[in-house]
């Protein structure tokens, strides 16, 4: 496989992987719950109560702000010593715990067995083993929030600081490098202006006395 295949193939599984914590992960991040009444789209999987993002987002700000990718993990300051760390983290997980239990199926109408969790929903439950999958993996850092809107979405490169192009056109109007060339545009317009009205009146008196 050449150097282009394999970029294009490497975008494709990035993308996917965009796609897939975007569904599972990040609506629930950016604050979409679960609609009471409607269905959401069978694929979603979504929060039942804001709990459950505040939870998760708690988990993933302190896991990136203590593990470092590439490097080994990094104490958060707020503690003060690794089993404090460790013993807040675990906290969090302790819902995700699963166990086994027996139910009839609907439509066969046999006895059955699935896995539960003790606590959370299903996306709080997702979200946790997502999370945790990119830790193993020194990818948590793949997971940001934009400096624009302030939404958490998922890196396709290690330089992307905004989650979309408006979000980054936005950023970019309201610099100080922006405005700056903006006001010196808007000078050089309104002189230019002044300069072509100046000439039209002169050329309008010119013909004006030629006519007389």
């Amino acid at each position: 496989m050449n150097t282009h295949n394999r970029r294009l193939r490497e975008r494709s599984i990035q993308e996917d992987l965009k796609a897939w914590y975007e569904c599972h992960l990040l609506q629930g991040l950016n604050g979409r719950l679960l609609p009471r009444l409607a269905q959401p789209e069978p694929d979603a999987v979504l929060p039942r109560v804001s709990a459950s993002i505040k939870r998760i987002e708690s988990l993933l700000v302190t896991l990136q702000s203590a593990a470092h990718p590439g490097t080994a993990p990094m104490l958060h300051p707020d503690f003060p010593d690794q089993e404090t760390f460790l013993d807040w983290a675990n906290s969090h997980l302790r819902r995700c715990v699963q166990f086994p239990v027996i139910f009839v199926d609907p439509c066969s109408g046999k006895l059955t067995s699935k896995m539960e969790h003790c606590g959370g929903d299903e996306w709080e439950n997702g979200a946790a083993e997502a999370i945790l999958s990119l830790l193993r993996e020194d990818q948590l850092h793949l997971l940001r929030r934009c400096f624009c809107c302030k939404k958490w979405f998922y890196l396709l490169r290690d330089d992307q600081r905004f989650c979309n192009t408006a979000c980054r056109q936005k950023e970019h109007s309201q610099s100080e490098e922006f405005k700056e060339k903006r006001k010196t545009y808007m000078q050089k317009y309104r002189k230019d202006g002044n300069e072509e009205r100046a000439k039209s009146r002169a050329s309008n008196r010119g013909n004006r006395k030629g006519r007389e």
